[in-house]
């Protein structure tokens, strides 16, 4: 129904816009109309009807301005005291949206009625391709009313927000979350990795690596008020159970120092200020993100952090809305904050990273979509599209289809090189009760690989255990299959299965110029196939308790070789949360 009225109201605006229109044509062709009348039997005539027209454009004119109750009556017809279709609980919510609204479509409104009047009287008054600034008021706001309504004039499952502030100690939470990890990875076909242990360079064709982590988030909830003021913060510490120094050179879980030995213990800590107005929140401080082009990961055993700001918005229903500006980072088994940005395939630095895009549930049954850009500076712009739906079937069964695309060109001073990637990625599984089976094709356009800032900033399907399949040219296609066993009696086991090939690398055309020069040979390929095991603890003394087993193997070429390795990886996960 809302959606109707939404529609509604903008084919009214322009249905009462066009007789305007036409009565500007009548206003700019007058003079003419009068020097024939001059010369007729019956000059007064045409006199009459320029009066008659200008009196029926000022009353057309006050009926256009009274249908801004528009406003009015929707909120008379759906209410806003219960927020049940207005997102915004009172009308001066609804004119301040309408005011940025109109402020935003003012030029495309105008370029529009340019359009129209150069169409329409195109036989060469040029006078009348100027519109009337009052027309263009109406039907900007009439315009940014149906907008308005057609956006926020929906259910909103984020409506209350900072109405339903209890206070900063009465809505504050903390938890410490227990992780441990162990991992083996045995190198093949020749293949070591190299470290530097007391100024000397070593290699080795094993690498092992054990750990335990805590992190404890305090999280406060918000002052009451028009805007609530809130603070959040982590402490984050790690204990190395057994990794020697040359087989934990990798550090791909514990932190080394200056001259290349493991540390026994590590960690770090840092905070964030919020602010909360209904349900925006702003934030400033060490800080985890979530979205395509900036996503902080969490895979290892404590998680990256980064500094900055951070807006995050859900006033609109079904729409999130992000952006952020960056200029620290934390990297998981680092012992400070605030180091530069780095990028994972170049290791180009740059001071600053900023974003805006955001998540949208469309109408469509189960279609989410979502449209991010992300600028590194000094290096690369990063557009991203995403798109996921699921179709339900009959007896248990159901259709999920994944898209995901990326493009990437260089900017300012480009310190990685030339940058012109476009990737893109998609994934069709369908599930038939305890079983699902997925089928999934990746593309990289580009003569650079496709590359990212923050470790998990990759939402791409064949992006696996071992590798991102993201080399210059690559193509590749997985298949996979997972297993629910709860169908089967035992609840809270998973496992599941994934095979994935690429080919197709060609890093020849790379220039010297570029931080990816000698890193990919000509005609690469690889594959890896990737065993998973997990059983989530559902009741008792332990529930929430999560055990999981990966095995992962992968096998390359020498071209593909520059950047993965030939290797067999063991890792096991166990993870412990704890609400105090």
């Amino acid at each position: 129904m809302i959606w109707t009225v939404g529609l509604s109201m903008v084919a009214l605006s322009v249905l009462l816009w066009l007789p305007r229109s036409m009565l500007a044509v009548w206003r700019c062709c007058t003079p003419w109309i009068l020097s024939i009348s001059s010369n007729t039997r019956q000059p007064g005539m045409a006199v009459r009807l320029w009066r008659s027209a200008h009196v029926f454009n000022l009353l057309h004119l006050q009926v256009l301005e009274l249908l801004d109750v528009q406003h009015v009556l929707s909120v008379a017809l759906w209410g806003f005291n219960q927020v049940t279709y207005l997102v915004v609980d009172s009308a001066e919510s609804v004119w301040c949206m309408t005011l940025v609204l109109a402020a935003a479509l003012h030029r495309p409104v105008k370029a529009f009625g340019n359009l129209w009047h150069a169409t329409v009287i195109s036989f060469g008054s040029s006078i009348c391709k100027r519109l009337d600034a009052i027309k263009m008021k109406t039907m900007t706001q009439h315009a940014s009313t149906a907008l308005l309504l057609m956006l926020c004039a929906q259910p909103s499952v984020h409506a209350n927000g900072q109405a339903d502030a209890n206070g900063f100690v009465e809505d504050a939470s903390v938890q410490l979350h227990n992780r441990f990890v162990f991992e083996r990875i045995d190198y093949q076909k020749g293949d070591r990795f190299k470290t530097t242990i007391d100024g000397q360079a070593l290699q080795s064709s094993t690498a092992q690596e054990s750990g335990y982590g805590a992190m404890l988030t305090l999280k406060s909830g918000f002052t009451q008020g028009l805007v609530g003021l809130g603070l959040d913060a982590h402490a984050y510490g790690a204990l190395a159970v057994n990794a020697d120094d040359l087989r934990g050179g990798r550090a791909r879980y514990l932190a080394k120092d200056s001259r290349g030995h493991v540390r026994s213990q590590f960690g770090r800590v840092g905070a964030a200020v919020k602010l909360r107005m209904s349900s925006t929140v702003l934030a400033y401080g060490e800080l985890r993100t979530k979205n395509p082009i900036f996503n902080s990961s969490d895979s290892r055993l404590l998680p990256e952090t980064n500094r900055g700001f951070l807006l995050t918005s859900t006033d609109i229903a079904h729409l999130l809305v992000q952006a952020g500006h960056f200029t620290g980072w934390s990297d998981r088994n680092s012992r400070g904050g605030n180091l530069d940005l780095r990028a994972n395939y170049s290791g180009t630095t740059g001071s600053a990273f900023r974003f805006v895009g955001g998540h949208w549930q469309t109408p469509i049954d189960a279609l989410k979509v979502s449209l991010y850009w992300g600028q590194f500076k000094d290096n690369w712009n990063t557009f991203h599209f995403g798109a996921a739906h699921s179709l339900t079937l009959q007896a248990g069964r159901s259709v999920d289809l994944n898209l995901n695309v990326y493009r990437s060109d260089d900017t300012g001073a480009a310190k990685a090189g030339p940058i012109n990637n476009t990737t893109w990625s998609a994934l069709a599984s369908y599930r038939m009760g305890m079983h699902k089976l997925g089928l999934g094709y990746q593309k990289v356009a580009g003569d650079t690989p496709f590359d990212y800032v923050n470790r998990g900033s990759i939402w791409l399907d064949n992006a696996m255990q071992l590798s991102d399949f993201n080399g210059p040219h690559e193509a590749s296609w997985q298949v996979k299959y997972e297993a629910d066993w709860s169908g089967a009696g035992l609840p809270g086991l998973v496992s599941g299965l994934a095979y994935t090939r690429g080919s197709g690398t060609d890093g020849s055309r790379v220039g010297a110029d570029s931080a990816y020069y000698g890193a990919y040979g000509q005609g690469g390929k690889h594959w890896e196939r990737d065993m998973m095991l997990r059983y989530n603890f559902i009741a008792g003394a332990i529930k929430n308790v999560s055990l999981q087993l990966n095995y992962s193997v992968q096998r390359a070429n020498s071209a593909q070789s520059l950047m993965d390795k030939n290797f067999n990886q063991w890792r096991l996960l166990v993870n412990l949360p704890v609400v105090l």
